[in-house]
């Protein structure tokens, strides 16, 4: 339905599923959230994004381009006018798919302990970032632990 006053092309949707809104946010031409996992589906998706909250928990959003906080709806309204369609955005060196496998590559090198010790830290030996740390839930890391 479309929000009266504004435009009739903005529309306030009943919750989706996950496949459905992903398949929804891939043909936006902006996205509009308060969510810090939505404004990282827009960096991979090349998607503008709004993000109305006073700061962001990612701030990887905004130096890759895609997110622009703003604090109320008439800025909201101000950006959208500027904002439409693909954006500038650049991939995190680490979203490359490859994150299972570094996974596996730290579960082969290293003792179960100090694997799960680097999961939680979401690094690999040496202080690189394996990207692993959002990939691993809690009851993951509850079950790695168990069976030390």
């Amino acid at each position: 339905m479309g929000l009266p006053g504004l435009h009739p092309r903005l529309r306030l949707l009943n919750p989706l599923d996950y496949l459905s809104f992903l398949a929804l946010m891939s043909t936006a031409r902006m996205v509009v959230t308060d969510s810090g996992g939505v404004q990282e589906e827009t960096i991979y998706r090349g998607v503008p994004c709004l993000t109305i909250r006073p700061n962001t928990e990612r701030p990887l959003t905004i130096t890759c381009g895609t997110d622009r906080i703003v604090h109320n709806t008439a800025e909201v309204l101000a950006a959208a006018r500027e904002v439409g369609g693909p954006c500038r955005r650049s991939i995190p060196e680490l979203w490359d798919g490859q994150t299972a496998g570094r996974i596996v590559q730290v579960l082969a090198a290293a003792d179960l302990e100090q694997a799960v010790n680097y999961c939680q830290k979401g690094q690999l030996p040496g202080g690189g970032d394996a990207g692993l740390k959002s990939d691993l839930s809690a009851s993951t890391m509850y079950e790695m632990r168990r069976s030390l």
